[in-house]
């Protein structure tokens, strides 16, 4: 076993069938050395961050629904993430609108007995979120 003294950083290597092997505090240690260069000399991957204000994500509250036929309308919030995300623009849709309709600020209306998807979708990046809706007669 020997110890190097290299840049104020002890590195104890030990030496077995012709392989060198760093101890944990020794490679760990070469590790942070080797980050930091990399930091130093900008040799880094420039990994893309998400466009400000970027749109990643959207969800729906609830993500199912029992209503009945003459009853109560429904509530879905539709929730864009980021919160602070530029355009927070949606536009919903349902998969059967005879069974149930969807209106621009996420009401619900129950119209025939059946079983529909609303969805949402985000103008800005395209991202969806479902929620499940039952009609009962």
């Amino acid at each position: 076993m020997r110890k190097y003294f290299r840049r104020r950083f002890w590195v104890t290597l030990f030496e077995k069938e012709d392989k060198i092997m760093f101890s944990k505090k020794g490679f760990i240690t070469v590790c942070l050395v080797i980050l930091v260069a990399l930091l130093i000399t900008g040799c880094l991957p420039n990994i893309p961050s998400p466009t400000p204000g970027a749109v990643t994500g959207v969800t729906l509250e609830p993500e199912n629904m029992t209503l009945m036929v003459g009853g109560v309308t429904g509530m879905i919030v539709a929730i864009v993430y980021p919160s602070d995300a530029t355009n927070q623009s949606i536009t919903w849709y349902s998969s059967d609108p005879t069974v149930a309709s969807v209106r621009f600020d996420g009401e619900v209306i129950p119209l025939k007995a059946g079983i529909t998807t609303i969805a949402v979708i985000t103008e800005d990046g395209g991202k969806t979120a479902t929620c499940e809706v039952t009609v009962t007669p």
